[in-house]
């Protein structure tokens, strides 16, 4: 729905889901343009791709990665992104004081609270994969990563707690970070 008002030439998309693609080709089908969903990593698919893209999206995916590969991703996404292209990301970030570990403690008991129509054996395997899966960073470190890889313009487009989203682009940087 998001892109249903906007001038798309063409989507890659990329998920280790077989059920998420076969959302996502749901979804994408009433856009007029080529669609092409890979079954894989998005870092291997933006290495693998010779074109440019206006936008680069990574939703609840980039937490996964470990410090090195996240900057690899910002490197990588920024050769792949044209001129005036943009990187978006939303996903979960740690507080700037925040150690993982007191991250993964806060993170879970936020979730428990709020999680309340699920069984408990279902939050269980659901924190089992946050304490063993997910390297949150802080929004200074993914910025600063961003900014080594040549994307100095930096917004802050909404935040619900440890979720946020960011955009990245080149050009100059306008000042302190925005909010819209």
């Amino acid at each position: 729905q998001a892109l249903s008002s906007c001038a798309v030439r063409g989507y890659v998309g990329y998920d280790f889901s077989d059920a998420a693609l076969a959302h996502a080709r749901r979804n994408l089908a009433s856009l007029d343009c080529a669609v092409r969903l890979h079954r894989g990593d998005l870092l291997d698919g933006l290495r693998s791709q010779n074109e440019k893209f206006d936008m680069i999206f990574t939703s609840f995916a980039l937490h996964h990665l470990l410090s090195a590969k996240k900057f690899e991703f910002f490197q990588t996404a920024a050769e792949r992104l044209s001129d005036n292209g943009i990187i978006l990301v939303i996903d979960t970030f740690r507080d700037g004081d925040e150690t993982r570990e007191l991250y993964l403690d806060r993170y879970c008991a936020w979730l428990g609270s709020r999680c309340q129509t699920i069984t408990e054996h279902a939050l269980n395997l659901l924190f089992e994969h946050i304490r063993s899966c997910d390297f949150p960073e802080s929004a200074d470190d993914l910025s600063q990563m961003a900014g080594e890889a040549g994307l100095n313009f930096k917004t802050k487009i909404n935040q619900v707690r440890w979720h946020q989203s960011w955009s990245y682009e080149r050009g100059v940087q306008r000042g302190a970070e925005t909010s819209r």
